[in-house]
Parts: structure tokens; sequence; C-alpha cells
């Protein structure tokens, strides 16, 4: 009898402390993700057509989606590392654009890039 009531109170302990030993960063609305550091970056590229770099960390795993005249490589990333994204351009022959790169957590977290694009 008194074996059966240490191993129920073991296990009710077990239960009662388990919750706590859960991981911070897996709780709903600690997201994070940074563009060199920041949560918005901006830029400014060439009219004849340019490529830069930034770096992006997110604590989950990420995506990124840009304007249809920007393009990105990679397109995702993944938890808690430093991945180098080019951002790239091509020539523009009309009036200088503006456009973004949003990199994307889930939970709706996001950093974004503002590309400016000068013009004839």
């Amino acid at each position: 009898m008194k074996r059966r009531l240490i191993l129920s109170a073991l296990l009710i302990l077990s239960a009662c402390v388990l919750p706590l030993t859960s991981c911070n960063k897996d709780k709903v609305g600690n997201e994070i993700i940074t563009v060199n550091g920041n949560a918005a970056v901006s830029m400014t590229m060439d009219k004849t057509g340019d490529s830069k770099t930034v770096v992006v960390r997110g604590n989950k795993s990420w995506v990124a989606e840009a304007a249809d005249w920007i393009s990105v490589e990679p397109t995702s990333g993944e938890a808690d590392v430093d991945i180098t994204v080019t951002i790239s351009v091509g020539v523009n022959t009309g009036e200088e654009r503006i456009g973004g790169v949003t990199f994307t957590l889930p939970g709706a977290e996001f950093a974004e890039v503002i590309v400016t694009q000068h013009g004839e």
C-alpha cells in the first residue's frame, strides 16, 4: 500500500512538473525574424540591374515573397540559422519603382526589405 501511494504521488508530481519543462521558444507569440538584425531594412538598386545580400534569421522556419520584378534566393530558411539571401532586380527601363520582400514566419511575424530601383 505504501509503495502504491509513493508511485501515485510521483505520477502526480510528474504530471504537474512536465508542462513547466516545455521550451519557451515554442510558445505562441515568441516568434522572431530579423533582416540584418532589424525588422525592416531598405535598399536602393541601380536602374541597369543590381544584386545585394542580407542576412535573415528566424527562430522558426521562414518563407520569402517578393514583388514580381524582384528575385530572391533562397526563398526559405530553417530556424536558428543565419541565411545569406540575395535580392536581385533586372534592368528598369521605366520610372523609379518601389517594392518589397517579406520574410514570414508561421504565426504571422515578418520582417521586410523595401527595395527602390532607380528608373530612366
